[in-house]
């Protein structure tokens, strides 16, 4: 459902602070803490690029992008 969004735009999570949408409720969690000032994570850097991330799951994630490793396969893409 959630990848499938992606090809929708549906995104039905919005923002009542500044008006951003997004594809699952957990996005919009993690979206809406900036708006409260808090920051209940340690910084995770991709050791390619520097990019910091909140969970190591993301930056495992992230770094496929750098080695073309794709684990999932869409229909559509």
């Amino acid at each position: 459902v959630l990848h499938h969004r992606s090809h929708t735009g549906e995104k039905p999570f919005v923002c009542n602070e500044c008006g951003k949408a997004f594809r699952d409720r957990p996005g919009f969690i993690r979206h809406y803490i900036i708006h409260t000032g808090e920051k209940p994570y340690e910084c995770i850097e991709c050791i390619e690029c520097g990019k910091a991330f909140n969970r190591r799951s993301y930056r495992t994630w992230h770094q496929q992008r750098h080695t073309g490793c794709k684990p999932f396969e869409c229909n559509e893409c």
